[in-house]
């Protein structure tokens, strides 16, 4: 990094070709993506960003359109839910967040705490993960998508129904699917999880002898989440070495000390005093959030 503290660097951009993206100076990259017409399609773009860069991709703006600022609970959830499970850096982000402010209840925002907590079990440690899609899971209704990851003794998977978005105004009920999951032989706990309230809809534990696990859906609509965790020799327990859980205030500015930057950087900074209120508030909450990330991950 060329940070003089080891800071991950990135940038962003609309043009997911742009010639600066592909700078070695910065560590992951951060791509802008508005009027999208399906999870399929952006999850899959994304995807590919990260083969073509070899770096992380996070979306760090997302909008079903460019030209209204279109946001409610539906779209945020499944923007989250679909760039957490799809293969890119986290949770995408929204722009509009004023939009976001007035859903009644805070609605929109206590999507992000069901999937904080299936995240946070996700065992990051000497983990080597494949990536899941409906097809290798053995899904075959063209309604219905899978996103998520797999190790050889791990799952965690995310099942949505394509036909369901922020125009929708009705859902079915899916009450027959079936999954197959490439496993080690071993115990293992099945617990799947309602993703818009963060509640266990079931949980069993299940003996495996090698190969394709077959798993038995429960009844579900919209979307549903399944963590599956071998059983830890001598406890008789279920883990994936989670991360541990803390109270992290990423709006914290204890951590940001522009004079360890180079004289550029500094000089970039001081450009901020020239913008607008509202885009320079903007620009320090990014700056702040990226720097409290990597001093949380000890980067």
């Amino acid at each position: 990094s060329i940070d003089s503290t080891g800071h991950m660097v990135s940038v962003s951009s609309a043009k997911y070709d742009d010639p600066i993206i592909f700078d070695k100076i910065f560590d992951f990259i951060n791509i802008h993506w508005y009027a999208y017409t399906s999870i399929e399609q952006y999850t899959t773009k994304l995807a590919s960003y990260s083969i073509m860069y070899n770096k992380p991709v996070l979306a760090s703006e997302m909008g079903v359109s460019w030209e209204e600022n279109t946001v409610n609970e539906t779209i945020l959830h499944q923007q989250i839910w679909s760039c957490a499970m799809g293969y890119t850096a986290g949770a995408s982000a929204s722009w509009y967040w004023q939009e976001i402010d007035d859903i009644p209840d805070k609605a929109a925002y206590k999507q992000y705490k069901p999937l904080a907590d299936y995240m946070s079990r996700i065992g990051l440690s000497n983990k080597k993960y494949y990536s899941v899609s409906g097809v290798n899971i053995g899904i075959t209704s063209e309604d219905i998508k899978a996103l998520g990851y797999r190790s050889d003794n791990s799952a965690y998977i995310w099942i949505y129904d394509s036909k369901y978005n922020y125009l929708s105004s009705s859902f079915e009920t899916y009450d027959s699917s079936k999954i197959k999951v490439k496993l080690e032989e071993g115990n293992y706990t099945v617990e799947w999880t309602n993703t818009w309230t963060g509640e266990s809809l079931s949980k069993e534990d299940v003996t495996h002898s090698k190969g394709n696990l077959e798993i038995t859906v429960p009844a579900w609509s919209k979307d549903i989440a399944v963590a599956i965790l071998v059983e830890e020799a001598g406890t008789g327990s279920s883990v994936a070495v989670p991360m541990a859980k803390e109270i992290f205030d990423f709006y914290d500015k204890t951590v940001l000390k522009s004079y360890n930057l180079d004289k550029n950087m500094q000089y970039q900074l001081n450009i901020l005093g020239s913008l607008d209120v509202f885009t320079r508030q903007h620009c320090e909450n990014v700056a702040t959030i990226v720097c409290n990330l990597c001093h949380k991950l000890r980067l």
